[in-house]
């Protein structure tokens, strides 16, 4: 073999390496410059590319249809059932421009660097460096690291404005939909709150960039933050939400639902009302849930009305927001439930809502629901949460039905009634 051939199966041979690597992901940290060196976040470190919390209901996310980039269910602010999260990347890079980019990278961090330590009368010099090494970053079409480098900018610069201006001079739609990924990323609760601190500085045109986020992320822990960044936001949060609502999406619409219940405040109340009549359970779970947070009189009358709904989660959320709310116009729903009976999750709930409104008139109801008969028992959820209601009522019949159950043969029943009795 001639080297002519060498060098040609040589040449091959990286290629086909290249080809295969493909473009790495966007940048999963966040760098931080601090004493003169520049280090790695460790919580940031974990920005992308996580796996959320498990979903306690277990419930699967629907799969999207073809080229549908939105989320593939995510849960409700309340609730992260999801797979590793897929960054959002700008594209496969070419094969010829992947040495470029790491090069870029290295530049830019550097540079960012060099900006941040270097003394205010050098930084004119410093920040014409820091300039053209975002734009090369960005010819390489390496956003991921020109959004790290930007998020390290407004956190290390929060009172400099010279820091904000120069920021704000590199953000565009694809960094900043990078920048509000990684903050869906972040694991540290103090670091999350000043980023989101942060973000609010650089106008209410980032609540829809959020908003457009929380629609198609899958990772649990990181809806809850774009919920909180929405809300921080206030009323331009609100409005990002309100496109939302409009979805045709369920799990969208259920998204927006649950950041009314963190932003709405009682002028929300008209919107939830009607995803109440929203054919997912989900989102009208969630929007029972949202309601319970508002709170006030027209909400209490509307999770009221939810009592009756087909989903029995709908209704234990109902029953549970009937508590919450104390909402006495629920008490001859929640009576009539726990005669005719129910899933055990929703008579757990119904007993507590009757508790929680302590109206005596209950005390013969509940009894007869925990009352264990010669060949039945009801389940010790029941029985617990009938206990407790007897005791929130605290009638002189319901204390000795307590009572009696400190001698029960099960040892957590005994346990819990003697607890619900040591404040007597």
């Amino acid at each position: 073999m001639t080297q002519n051939d060498e060098n040609e199966l040589g040449e091959i041979a990286r290629s086909i390496k290249a080809l295969f690597a493909g473009e790495e992901g966007l940048e999963t940290t966040v760098a931080v410059a601090s004493g003169g060196a520049r280090q790695r976040h460790p919580e940031v470190a974990t920005a992308l590319g996580l796996e959320g919390e498990s979903d306690a209901e277990g419930e699967p996310d629907p799969a999207p249809a073809p080229g549908d980039t939105s989320e593939v269910d995510p849960g409700t602010l309340a609730h992260v059932e999801d797979r590793e999260e897929t960054p959002i990347e700008a594209g496969p890079t070419p094969i010829d421009a992947e040495p470029t980019v790491g090069k870029t990278e290295k530049v830019l961090n550097e540079a960012t660097s060099q900006y941040l330590e270097a003394p205010i009368h050098e930084r004119e010099g410093a920040q014409s460096v820091l300039r053209s090494a975002v734009e090369a970053s960005r010819a390489a079409g390496a956003f991921g690291e020109i959004a790290s480098n930007v998020n390290v900018l407004i956190l290390q610069g929060a009172e400099d404005s010279d820091i904000w201006d120069l920021a704000d001079e590199f953000i565009d739609e694809e960094v900043l939909a990078r920048m509000v990924v990684q903050l869906g990323g972040v694991r540290d609760e103090e670091e999350r709150e000043a980023l989101i601190q942060a973000f609010m500085r650089l106008g209410d045109s980032v609540a829809e960039a959020i908003a457009h986020a929380l629609t198609n992320t899958e990772d649990r822990l990181a809806r809850k933050t774009y919920v909180a960044a929405l809300g921080a936001f206030g009323m331009a949060g609100a409005l990002a939400v309100e496109k939302m609502l409009r979805d045709s999406r369920w799990f969208v619409v259920r998204n927006g639902v649950a950041v009314l219940g963190v932003v709405g405040g009682p002028s929300a109340i008209e919107h939830l009302a009607g995803s109440l009549a929203n054919q997912h359970a989900k989102v009208r779970r969630e929007t029972v849930r949202s309601l319970a947070k508002i709170g006030g009189e027209n909400a209490g009358l509307l999770v009221s009305s939810m009592l009756g709904d087909s989903d029995p989660k709908v209704r234990a959320a109902a029953a549970r927001a009937v508590s919450v709310l104390k909402a006495e116009r629920g008490y001859k729903q929640l009576i009539e439930i726990l005669k005719q009976g129910d899933e055990e999750a929703v008579l757990e709930q119904v007993l507590r809502a009757l508790g929680a409104l302590g109206d005596p008139s209950a005390v013969p109801a509940i009894e007869k629901r925990v009352k264990s008969a010669i060949f039945s028992r009801p389940p010790k959820g029941v029985r617990l949460a009938g206990l407790t209601a007897l005791a929130a009522i605290g009638t002189p019949h319901a204390i000795s039905l307590v009572k009696k159950a400190r001698t029960d043969k099960d040892p957590e029943i005994s346990s819990a009634a003697a607890q619900l009795l040591s404040g007597e």
